[in-house]
């Protein structure tokens, strides 16, 4: 377990560390993962990438937004793999004697 002591960070220290933060959780998740989970939400649309954003919250004083962080990622072996699967799964057009 990691401790993160910010009783004395500065307002950028804190915001780098919650973009540290999400890195690391999309990390643990696993890329594999958040592309096949994407890729089952949109898999009508086959999409090309899949997106993941995180909201950063931060009190920098240049910026009243929150910043985003995205994460963009192909999914074209998944689109491959989901075509194979399909093809698949058709009955072969089987033409028998008359």
């Amino acid at each position: 377990m990691e401790f993160h002591d910010h009783t004395h960070a500065s307002n950028f220290e804190k915001f780098v560390a919650v973009v540290e933060q999400t890195l690391k959780s999309w990390s643990r998740t696993g890329l594999d993962t958040i592309i096949a989970k994407g890729f089952q939400e949109q898999r009508h649309e086959q999409p090309a990438m899949v997106r993941v954003q995180a909201s950063l919250q931060h009190r920098l004083p240049w910026r009243k937004e929150p910043y985003l962080l995205q994460l963009h990622l192909p999914t074209h072996h998944l689109a491959r793999a989901a075509a194979e699967q399909h093809h698949s799964r058709r009955k072969p057009n089987v033409v028998g004697p008359t």
